[in-house]
């Protein structure tokens, strides 16, 4: 079948792009193009036949004066920026261009940094005329209730299309092509359960490879990163493949473009996934008739070329009426109404959002007496069970103008644990992993989820093959623990022990240990152990992108018993006892620490390390109870008096070999077995 042809052809086109050019190749308007590419293109000089004219930089320029200063005339009919989240590509001056300008906003559900919050402010100065959507049609609300306009729905006009005449004799597989999952915790696990199918393949590879396997494998697998419409979906079904992707919300727009059971298949869990993957395998003729009815569909309505079509059509003829460009989500109006709640709003979204990114599911309650916005903001989080307090018929009204009624559960039971819990009182009326303190009048005093909107990523050398990225919360204190452990060697390598099977890490926090520990030693299992929730969260997303680690939401202790925790401004600080430092109360489990190794199966260990905010002494007393063989114990103490109990209870069987003192009150310090020191001149009485 034929693209359409694309209106666009004779315009002279300026292009700023965004995206790395092999990933996401630029939109071609025009053959008269000139196509500007960030730092990710500092090697590439053309792709896909696109020539690249200049590499903008990272941070905030003039876009004028950067063409000029190419010696490209500036005369253009139409000026394309893409930008996003991840705000690798923020121009400024577009308006200088006496031309029609347009933003297209592609990633706003990731990028760790306010990806909605930042872009809602940079586009409140840039007067863009144009503004559309490819991927995150849910979040288009934000900008229309920031006084924007001019807003459209171009779904995936990203899209670049690699055209295969349609197969109907296939593999009886199913091919899931994506890249690395380090930063898809649910498409991991996904990963993970369907390894147990014979016919089941994982892959990375370019979009030309990959449309020549969607249309010869029975199943093309997609999930989403965030709830997101993003490329896969039509790239499969272009290819002649047939689609099972998961089921995203309403406000996708994900209905308005494929039906399930006719263009497609979805899952709504990771049973219902089983569950069809094994029916499709079973019934392939009904796999193939679904592909071949998308096929049709994709080149009569769902081309990219139909979306430039619609944007040349909204710009030059004023026509905005096609079927999506102007087919928004219902929650617009009421949106605009709460204007004056937008930023608070913007920050609980995207902290709640990354939380979304990270676990499977969560459940979200919001308290009676706030406004029904702070639900009817987070029912497009497609794996959120969203609830709210009692209900008033002012709160269903809203709800059913907003089009979300059937999306929010009212409810008077909330005896449960809930994930996040968004309310005013200062005394919860529930139990919640995740806090959000509103005032009296909806605006936010504290959430225990801020950090998530301010993530940033460690770099990590396993070995020369091997570069992994470590999450962790931006703060002064994870910059001081990284530079404990990474360039000061806090935990040093003694390299005379050997093969390092089994460490244990307690009080992992978010995995910095953990992360020198796997680079110290590729092959030893690790067990962490972390009761800070909200560390918790990274440390087994960590956990899994190290791997052969064990992550558990508990920590070791004396007893089995439920303690108060006080959250810290950093996570670092997170305590059993409050200080200035750590101040915000949480109920935890701590579990007696060598009953819960043992049952655990953790019976012999070559490194243990702990750093629990004062707690050390206790967790030494019960591992010491039993033989664990440790090899090398690292701790961390926190008083004198902590620090002469420590060398009591280790001394007899125990040198301490290495300390770093901090003004005498605290330190770290390294415990070799005597058994195990080396056969040095003038230390042969310290060995056992």
């Amino acid at each position: 079948m034929e693209a359409p042809q694309i209106l666009t052809e004779g315009l002279r086109v300026l292009l700023s792009w965004e995206p790395h050019p092999y990933q996401v190749p630029p939109i071609k308007f025009s053959q008269n193009q000139v196509n500007l590419c960030t730092e990710f293109s500092e090697s590439i000089k053309s792709v896909d036949s696109i020539n690249i004219s200049g590499v903008t930089p990272p941070e905030p320029y003039d876009i004028y004066e950067f063409v000029q200063n190419l010696g490209i005339d500036t005369k253009f009919d139409l000026v394309v920026v893409s930008i996003s989240g991840m705000k690798r590509n923020l121009p400024y001056n577009v308006k200088n261009f006496d031309c029609p300008c347009v933003a297209i906003v592609t990633d706003t559900h990731h990028g760790y940094t306010s990806p909605l919050g930042e872009l809602l402010t940079y586009l409140s100065l840039e007067e863009y005329d144009y503004i559309c959507f490819p991927y995150c049609r849910q979040h288009m609300h934000w900008f229309y209730a920031c006084g924007l306009n001019n807003l459209g729905w171009l779904p995936l006009l990203t899209m670049t299309t690699f055209p295969h005449h349609f197969l109907q004799e296939r593999d009886d597989k199913v091919i899931f092509v994506c890249g690395s999952p380090i930063f898809h915790p649910y498409r991991h696990g996904i990963i993970k359960l369907l390894e147990s199918f014979q016919d089941f393949e994982v892959c990375t590879l370019d979009r030309i490879k990959a449309s020549q396997v969607y249309v010869k494998s029975l199943i093309s697998l997609n999930c989403s990163l965030n709830g997101d419409l993003n490329l896969r979906n039509l790239e499969i079904i272009s290819a002649g493949g047939f689609l099972l992707t998961d089921q995203i919300s309403p406000q996708s727009g994900f209905n308005k473009l494929l039906e399930p059971g006719k263009d497609c298949d979805t899952y709504s869990s990771k049973e219902e996934l089983v569950q069809k993957t094994s029916y499709y395998l079973n019934n392939p003729e009904v796999a193939i008739r679904i592909a071949k009815n998308a096929y049709a569909k994709f080149y009569n309505l769902l081309h990219p070329n139909y979306r430039i079509n619609e944007l040349y059509r909204w710009i030059v003829e004023g026509d905005a009426q096609s079927q999506f460009l102007a087919d928004f989500d219902s929650r617009f109006e009421i949106s605009k109404e709460f204007a004056e709640l937008l930023e608070t709003r913007v920050t609980i979204y995207e902290q709640v959002q990354e939380l979304h990114r990270l676990q499977d599911s969560i459940s979200i309650l919001v308290e009676g007496d706030c406004e029904i916005i702070f639900a009817i903001d987070l029912v497009d989080l497609c794996r959120a069970k969203v609830f709210v307090c009692s209900q008033d018929e002012r709160k269903i009204k809203t709800a059913e103008q907003a089009g979300v009624l059937n999306q929010i559960s009212f409810t008077d039971n909330i005896d449960a644990v809930w994930d996040v819990y968004i309310f005013k009182s200062i005394n919860p009326k529930v139990r919640s992993r995740f806090n959000i303190v509103l005032d009296e009048s909806n605006q936010l005093v504290y959430s225990s989820l801020r950090g998530f909107s301010s993530l940033n990523r460690l770099q990590l050398k396993i070995n020369d093959n091997e570069t992994i990225l470590i999450s962790y919360f931006h703060d002064e204190s994870a910059k001081y623990v990284i530079k404990e452990i990474f360039d000061n060697h806090c935990y040093q390598v003694l390299p005379f022990l050997g093969d390092i099977n089994t460490i244990v890490d307690i009080g992992a926090n978010v995995g910095f240990a953990t992360a020198y520990f796997r680079s110290c030693y590729t092959k030893a299992k690790i067990y962490c152990f972390e009761p800070d929730p909200i560390a918790f969260l990274l440390l087994n997303d960590n956990c899994r992108v190290l791997g052969n680690c064990v992550a558990y939401p508990i920590g070791l202790y004396s007893d089995d018993v439920t303690k108060t925790i006080y959250l810290g401004e950093s996570s670092v600080h997170s305590s059993i006892h409050q200080s200035s430092l750590a101040s915000n109360a949480h109920t935890i489990d701590l579990k007696k620490a060598d009953s819960f190794l043992l049952e655990h199966g953790i019976t012999s260990i070559d490194i243990m390390k702990i750093d629990t905010e004062g707690c050390e002494i206790e967790i030494l007393r019960r591992v010491m109870i039993h033989n664990f063989s440790i090899r090398v114990i690292y701790l961390e103490f926190h008083s004198e008096e902590d620090r002469r109990l420590i060398d009591q209870i280790l001394s007899p069987n125990y040198l301490l070999w290495s300390a770093s003192i901090i003004y005498g009150h605290r330190g770290s310090l390294c415990y070799l077995r005597r058994d195990l020191v080396p056969k040095i001149p003038g230390i042969e009485s310290l060995q056992g």
